[in-house]
């Protein structure tokens, strides 16, 4: 009984990780990210795609997430010394 509760519990656990992900990285560091992106490239990139739901296959969504992920831990770090 105990290994079938804490099987569950990790279940719960994987999902709610993944929910917190999904919505920090893709979509708060993604608006985070995506005007240092238009302004170091000068406008061109990210393109606009048509809808992709969370940016799960669009290269450039990840690209954005990425850079407002170290802006956010940039920023963290500064303000944290």
């Amino acid at each position: 009984m105990n290994d079938f509760i804490e099987e569950v519990g990790k279940g719960v656990v994987e999902v709610l990780a993944q929910i917190f992900i999904n919505i920090f990285f893709n979509f708060f560091c993604y608006y985070v990210g995506w005007p240092f992106c238009k302004l170091l490239t000068l406008g061109r990139y990210p393109q606009k795609v048509k809808y992709d739901f969370m940016q799960r296959y669009n290269k450039g969504g990840f690209l954005c997430s990425c850079l407002g992920f170290i802006i956010i831990a940039v920023v963290v770090i500064y303000l944290t010394n």
